[in-house]
């Protein structure tokens, strides 16, 4: 399933730029903003973070070397129950204060919301969605 969302993204985005954070793949990941996981992958993948929080998956993130282009304030969390029913992702961001929030997002289009530059609005989409449930779209 999780082949499927990268082929979703990539129809929208055109490029293969989310990267299935793994230990084993961060020294493939390039120095330049290029392709990352492309699929497919194999079906019996799993997130070494399965199990683990979200600020672990964090911290992980602020590990990576820093030539490497990685964004480290937003990440993209699969849940399988989330993606079946409703065909979201979740957004997480963290702020300079170490403060994560989340917002859910359609997960053909997540990467058009990180490359797009609108992190700015991060507040007022978090209020649309703590106040109306109405997710980033």
């Amino acid at each position: 399933m999780i082949n499927e969302v990268l082929k979703e993204v990539y129809k929208n985005c055109h490029i293969h730029n989310i990267w299935l954070a793994d230990p084993d793949s961060l020294e493939g990941l390039l120095e330049e903003d290029e392709e990352a996981t492309v699929p497919p992958i194999d079906e019996s993948w799993q997130s070494p973070f399965l199990g683990l929080t979200i600020e672990q998956a964090f911290e992980f993130v602020g590990k990576a070397p820093l030539e490497k282009s990685l964004n480290r304030e937003l990440i993209i969390v699969w849940d399988q129950a989330l993606y079946e029913q409703k065909r979201w992702v979740v957004i997480c961001r963290i702020d300079g204060g170490g403060e994560i929030t989340s917002i859910p997002y359609l997960a053909h289009m997540c990467m058009v919301f990180i490359d797009s530059g609108t992190e700015h609005l991060w507040s007022e989409y978090l209020e649309e969605w703590q106040k109306h449930g109405k997710p980033i779209f």
